[in-house]
């Protein structure tokens, strides 16, 4: 039994954001990708057949539609940069100043139990956890509700999760 106290800060959070956007980002570029072509293909096609048949076709307003939803997906890949975490960390942190949490998490055999400042246990199963990742001095684990935890890097705990034969993509 594995008894872990993390103290949740800005720099805590940017960490735990920048392995949820590369982890979670890897699955929806795929989506946004094929989105992006099929939305950018509808526009051009929009678009010649304004141009060729406008008895047909009366407005461009259709392609127009299409070329800005284009180039917002473009830009919503763009914005999950560094720089881009550390401005929404900061807006969550102006929003909420006292947002410093205080967890402890118990790691069991059959599963793991997360305690808040209330003393409210949340019982989680290893096998929720999606992927496991260690950064400076902190494992983050990333849950399947797309939660994520932080914890305080040590060989022993490693160990322990390694031997739990975690099905981590």
């Amino acid at each position: 039994m594995f008894e872990v106290i993390t103290k949740y800060n800005k720099e805590i959070f940017c960490k735990c954001y920048r392995v949820y956007y590369k982890v979670f980002g890897r699955y929806n570029t795929k989506r946004t990708s094929l989105l992006l072509i099929i939305y950018f293909s509808l526009a051009t096609v929009n678009l010649i057949l304004g141009i060729i048949k406008p008895e047909i076709f009366h407005t461009i307003y259709a392609s127009i539609f299409f070329y800005i939803l284009s180039f917002v997906f473009l830009f919503s890949l763009v914005t999950m940069s560094d720089k881009g975490i550390e401005r929404k960390v900061d807006r969550i942190f102006n929003k909420n100043p006292n947002m410093d949490l205080v967890k402890k998490y118990i790691f069991n055999e059959e599963n793991f139990v997360s305690i808040n400042g209330q003393n409210s246990p949340t019982y989680l199963d290893y096998t929720s956890i999606v992927h496991l990742e260690i950064i400076d001095e902190y494992i983050i684990i990333l849950l399947k509700n797309k939660k994520f935890i932080a914890l305080k890097n040590s060989d022993e705990l490693i160990s322990f999760l390694q031997t739990k034969n975690l099905n981590v993509k």
